[in-house]
């Protein structure tokens, strides 16, 4: 396992330099303002596959990079609207989110998976528009806010 400061100048140099410029699979968990470009500057020389939680911010301006999008929603089985757009219900996203979190559940239990570190949030229902304002100011990193109710 390697970790990259994001921040770094050297970022992308680092992960080509780490990987021999082999890089083909980035799944991106934040998909918003520059995540995408920096995931398309690492991606290796072969190019390959990048998938995100939300619709890419930029173009790609590689043609070697395939893209998609991970939905959560499908894994209920049923159809959604999402980003002004209708998404049927996809009844093999559903299937295979039922064994994958039977799987979490065991790793889980064996402490071979492990969850962000969790910051327990004052005041309840009440102290969610708080947490709220703190993720869309990008105050909330690395950490899942909780509340009690």
């Amino acid at each position: 396992d390697m970790v990259f400061d994001y921040n770094s100048p050297s970022a992308v140099q680092d992960i080509k330099t780490a990987t021999d410029d082999q890089l083909g699979l980035i799944f991106d968990c934040v998909g918003e303002k520059n995540s995408p470009s920096f995931c398309f500057e690492a991606m290796g020389k072969s190019g390959g596959k990048y998938s995100s939680l939300l619709p890419p911010t930029t173009e790609c301006p590689r043609k070697d990079i395939a893209i998609s999008m991970v939905f959560a929603y499908t894994a209920y089985g049923e159809a959604f609207a999402k980003f002004g757009h209708e998404f049927p219900a996809k009844m093999e996203d559903y299937v295979y989110a039922s064994r994958f979190f039977d799987i979490c559940e065991v790793l889980l239990a064996e402490g071979k998976l492990k969850s962000h570190p969790i910051a327990r949030e004052p005041n309840g229902l009440d102290g969610i528009l708080d947490g709220l304002h703190k993720l869309r100011a990008g105050q909330v990193s690395g950490k899942k806010l909780v509340y009690s109710v």
